[in-house]
């Protein structure tokens, strides 16, 4: 069962992965799978996206 899992996540990544229409930087995916559901959220940081932080 944990290697069909990890397969099915694997899927998921791929698939999102191809629906980013950018390079990015780095690739935030959590996902949950059980016998009646599931879902997964996403986020990415962009390639040359600069983040100036005021620590002032």
């Amino acid at each position: 069962m944990e290697e069909q899992m990890n397969e099915l996540y694997k899927e998921i990544a791929e698939t999102v992965n191809e629906m980013i229409p950018e390079q990015w930087e780095k690739f935030h995916f959590y996902a949950q799978v059980s016998d009646n559901g599931g879902g997964c959220i996403f986020s990415i940081i962009p390639r040359n996206v600069f983040t100036t932080f005021n620590t002032a």
